[in-house]
């Protein structure tokens, strides 16, 4: 399987993930990193904004950016 394809088949396996499921997933992570001691050890954070079937991160995108962080998104 060439790159290509492998991206077609993970798009197609994201889309079948109900909304619901993935932002139950987006809020399990914001908890797991809020927990972790992640947030307290950095200054700078990388995010992407989120297509359509990816998860959505904006809300802990916000968070980091509410506790002082400097968060950078990619411009594509």
């Amino acid at each position: 399987m060439n790159k290509s394809q492998l991206r077609s088949v993970l798009r197609k396996t994201r889309r079948a993930i109900p909304l619901k499921q993935r932002r139950r997933a987006a809020a399990g992570l914001r908890r797991q990193v809020m927990r972790s001691r992640l947030p307290l050890r950095s200054q700078r954070i990388g995010f992407y904004v989120a297509t359509g079937e990816e998860m959505d991160l904006l809300p802990l995108l916000n968070q980091m950016l509410w506790s002082g962080k400097q968060c950078f998104v990619p411009v594509v």
